[in-house]
């Protein structure tokens, strides 16, 4: 790179590079990459068998039985995926609860989201 490629506040002039070779032919960025591992098929065994399914697949249906298991976190990704994709109501209603079971419910979703303490606007207010 020739001196003459730059202006003097150091930027490049037009139809100048400093990488003179460019990217590598063939070259992927990461999120295509990641896109093609994503959709990849693996073989897992369930219930003793082989079934092929997609890493995507694979990692859902892990994040489930987590959550399933009563795993905190597990359980807290779970929901959020499911209030981000309008699956579940943002803030759950009373209706049909019985003020233990609603309580019961409550305290549920403190001790997933981590809070410890009732959320606002909880299920008996």
């Amino acid at each position: 790179m020739a001196d003459s490629d730059r202006r003097p506040d150091g930027t490049m002039l037009p139809g100048h590079t400093a990488n003179r070779r460019g990217r590598p032919p063939k070259s992927r960025n990461m999120l295509t990459i990641f896109n093609e591992l994503r959709d990849e098929k693996i073989t897992l065994k369930v219930d003793g068998k082989p079934v092929k399914m997609t890493r995507l697949e694979a990692w859902t249906t892990n994040l489930w039985n987590k959550a399933i298991g009563c795993d905190p976190k597990a359980s807290a990704i779970v929901m959020a995926i499911l209030r981000a994709s309008g699956q579940l109501d943002p803030t759950p209603g009373d209706e049909t609860l019985d003020p233990d079971s609603a309580a019961a419910l409550q305290a549920l979703i403190d001790r997933i989201s981590g809070n410890g303490t009732p959320m606002e606007g909880g299920l008996n207010e």
